[in-house]
Protein backbone atom coordinates (compact mmCIF):
# COMPACT_ATOMS: atom_id res chain seq x y z
CA UNK A 1 0.00 0.00 0.00
CA UNK A 2 1.19 3.78 -0.92
CA UNK A 3 -0.09 6.42 0.87
CA UNK A 4 1.02 10.35 0.27
CA UNK A 5 2.62 11.99 2.95
CA UNK A 6 -0.69 14.20 3.61
CA UNK A 7 -3.51 11.73 2.63
CA UNK A 8 -4.89 8.97 5.16
CA UNK A 9 -6.55 5.81 5.18
CA UNK A 10 -10.49 4.77 5.79
CA UNK A 11 -10.35 3.23 9.60
CA UNK A 12 -10.30 -0.59 8.32
CA UNK A 13 -8.97 0.30 4.76
CA UNK A 14 -6.64 -2.43 4.88
CA UNK A 15 -8.30 -5.14 6.66
CA UNK A 16 -11.29 -4.23 3.68
CA UNK A 17 -8.43 -4.57 1.25
CA UNK A 18 -7.44 -8.28 2.54
CA UNK A 19 -10.83 -9.70 2.67
CA UNK A 20 -11.86 -8.50 -0.89
CA UNK A 21 -8.56 -9.88 -2.31
CA UNK A 22 -9.66 -13.47 -0.04
CA UNK A 23 -13.08 -13.38 -1.04
CA UNK A 24 -12.80 -13.12 -4.66
CA UNK A 25 -9.39 -14.77 -4.76
CA UNK A 26 -7.90 -11.91 -6.48
CA UNK A 27 -4.68 -10.63 -6.95
CA UNK A 28 -4.82 -7.25 -5.89
CA UNK A 29 -7.76 -4.87 -4.73
CA UNK A 30 -9.06 -1.58 -5.85
CA UNK A 31 -11.32 0.70 -4.33
CA UNK A 32 -12.33 4.58 -4.12
CA UNK A 33 -10.87 7.76 -2.62
CA UNK A 34 -12.50 10.75 -1.93
CA UNK A 35 -10.64 14.65 -2.10
CA UNK A 36 -10.40 16.13 1.64
CA UNK A 37 -11.47 19.80 0.12
CA UNK A 38 -14.44 18.87 -2.54
CA UNK A 39 -15.64 15.27 -1.25
CA UNK A 40 -15.12 14.49 -5.00
CA UNK A 41 -14.91 10.79 -4.79
CA UNK A 42 -12.87 9.46 -7.60
CA UNK A 43 -13.49 5.59 -9.06
CA UNK A 44 -11.59 3.50 -10.83
CA UNK A 45 -11.82 3.04 -14.22
CA UNK A 46 -14.64 0.66 -14.94
CA UNK A 47 -13.01 -1.70 -17.07
CA UNK A 48 -9.59 -2.16 -17.45
CA UNK A 49 -9.26 -2.91 -20.89
CA UNK A 50 -6.10 -2.92 -22.35
CA UNK A 51 -6.91 0.35 -24.44
CA UNK A 52 -8.28 2.25 -21.66
CA UNK A 53 -5.63 1.46 -19.48
CA UNK A 54 -2.84 3.13 -21.66
CA UNK A 55 -4.86 6.70 -21.13
CA UNK A 56 -4.93 7.36 -17.86
CA UNK A 57 -4.26 5.83 -14.58
CA UNK A 58 -7.03 3.48 -13.89
CA UNK A 59 -7.24 3.64 -10.74
CA UNK A 60 -6.04 5.55 -7.54
CA UNK A 61 -2.71 4.33 -6.35
CA UNK A 62 -3.42 5.43 -3.18
CA UNK A 63 -6.48 3.15 -3.31
CA UNK A 64 -4.68 -0.09 -4.71
CA UNK A 65 -3.32 -2.77 -1.90
CA UNK A 66 -1.08 -4.93 -4.23
CA UNK A 67 1.08 -7.65 -2.33
CA UNK A 68 4.95 -8.36 -2.71
CA UNK A 69 4.16 -11.27 -5.07
CA UNK A 70 3.04 -9.05 -8.06
CA UNK A 71 6.05 -6.94 -7.13
CA UNK A 72 8.54 -9.95 -7.55
CA UNK A 73 6.69 -10.69 -11.06
CA UNK A 74 6.86 -7.37 -12.49
CA UNK A 75 9.00 -5.76 -10.58
CA UNK A 76 9.62 -2.12 -9.06
CA UNK A 77 8.40 1.21 -9.96
CA UNK A 78 10.65 2.49 -13.08
CA UNK A 79 12.30 5.79 -11.46
CA UNK A 80 12.90 6.87 -14.95
CA UNK A 81 9.05 8.26 -15.10
CA UNK A 82 8.90 11.34 -12.17
CA UNK A 83 5.11 11.39 -12.06
CA UNK A 84 3.56 8.39 -13.82
CA UNK A 85 5.89 5.88 -12.50
CA UNK A 86 2.15 4.24 -10.91
CA UNK A 87 0.26 4.23 -14.15
CA UNK A 88 3.53 2.24 -15.61
CA UNK A 89 3.25 0.24 -12.94
CA UNK A 90 -0.59 -0.16 -13.39
CA UNK A 91 0.04 -1.14 -16.79
CA UNK A 92 2.58 -3.81 -16.37
CA UNK A 93 0.20 -5.98 -13.90
CA UNK A 94 -2.31 -5.46 -15.90
CA UNK A 95 -0.56 -6.64 -18.92
CA UNK A 96 0.95 -9.70 -16.62
CA UNK A 97 -3.21 -10.66 -16.04
CA UNK A 98 -2.86 -10.34 -12.31
CA UNK A 99 -6.50 -10.49 -11.14
CA UNK A 100 -8.08 -7.42 -9.17
CA UNK A 101 -11.35 -7.39 -6.63
CA UNK A 102 -12.88 -3.91 -6.60
CA UNK A 103 -15.23 -2.95 -3.88
CA UNK A 104 -17.19 0.42 -3.87
CA UNK A 105 -15.73 2.30 -1.02
CA UNK A 106 -13.87 4.99 0.02
CA UNK A 107 -10.67 3.59 1.20
CA UNK A 108 -8.71 6.45 1.64
CA UNK A 109 -8.84 10.41 1.62
CA UNK A 110 -6.52 12.64 -0.20
CA UNK A 111 -5.46 16.21 -1.13
CA UNK A 112 -6.48 17.54 -4.43
CA UNK A 113 -4.16 18.94 -7.25
CA UNK A 114 -0.49 18.19 -7.51
CA UNK A 115 1.63 17.08 -10.31
CA UNK A 116 -0.38 14.49 -11.36
CA UNK A 117 -3.00 17.09 -13.00
CA UNK A 118 -0.69 18.09 -15.35
CA UNK A 119 0.35 18.26 -19.02
CA UNK A 120 3.77 16.88 -17.55
CA UNK A 121 1.39 13.75 -16.53
CA UNK A 122 -0.02 13.29 -19.52
CA UNK A 123 3.02 13.27 -21.77
CA UNK A 124 4.87 10.77 -19.01
CA UNK A 125 1.49 8.72 -19.58
CA UNK A 126 2.24 8.94 -23.72
CA UNK A 127 5.87 7.26 -22.89
CA UNK A 128 4.26 4.73 -20.46
CA UNK A 129 1.78 3.21 -23.24
CA UNK A 130 4.83 3.71 -25.77
CA UNK A 131 7.15 1.68 -23.48
CA UNK A 132 4.59 -0.90 -22.91
CA UNK A 133 4.01 -1.43 -26.74
CA UNK A 134 1.03 0.42 -28.17
CA UNK A 135 1.37 1.72 -31.45
CA UNK A 136 2.82 5.38 -31.44
CA UNK A 137 0.70 7.02 -33.45
CA UNK A 138 -2.40 5.80 -31.68
CA UNK A 139 -0.93 6.63 -28.57
CA UNK A 140 -0.14 10.32 -29.51
CA UNK A 141 -3.30 10.64 -31.01
CA UNK A 142 -5.01 9.88 -27.86
CA UNK A 143 -1.97 12.07 -25.87
CA UNK A 144 -3.78 14.88 -27.68
CA UNK A 145 -7.39 14.11 -26.72
CA UNK A 146 -5.76 13.93 -22.93
CA UNK A 147 -4.15 17.32 -23.77
CA UNK A 148 -7.25 19.13 -24.83
CA UNK A 149 -9.79 17.75 -22.13
CA UNK A 150 -7.41 19.01 -19.34
CA UNK A 151 -6.91 22.50 -21.33
CA UNK A 152 -10.85 22.22 -21.26
CA UNK A 153 -11.47 21.29 -17.79
CA UNK A 154 -8.22 23.77 -16.35
CA UNK A 155 -9.94 26.50 -18.32
CA UNK A 156 -13.77 26.08 -17.94
CA UNK A 157 -15.86 27.25 -15.15
CA UNK A 158 -16.25 24.23 -12.76
CA UNK A 159 -20.45 23.91 -13.07
CA UNK A 160 -19.73 23.29 -17.20
CA UNK A 161 -16.81 20.84 -16.46
CA UNK A 162 -19.15 18.91 -13.51
CA UNK A 163 -22.09 18.92 -16.35
CA UNK A 164 -19.69 16.98 -19.27
CA UNK A 165 -18.22 14.63 -16.21
CA UNK A 166 -21.84 13.42 -15.43
CA UNK A 167 -22.76 13.23 -19.16
CA UNK A 168 -19.97 11.40 -20.17
CA UNK A 169 -19.97 8.78 -17.04
CA UNK A 170 -16.70 10.29 -15.59
CA UNK A 171 -15.30 8.19 -12.95
CA UNK A 172 -15.41 11.57 -10.80
CA UNK A 173 -18.04 11.22 -8.97
CA UNK A 174 -19.87 14.01 -6.02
Amino acid sequence: AILNADDYYEKNAIKNSLECIKKNNADYSIANVQFIEDKTIIYPINSMQKNKIYQEMPYPHVSALIPLKIYKVVGLFDTSFKIAGDHDMAVRINLKGFKYCYFNKIIAYLHAGGISDSYESNKESLKVAMKNGKNKILVTITYLKQIIKLFLAKNLPISIVKKIQKLKGSRFGS
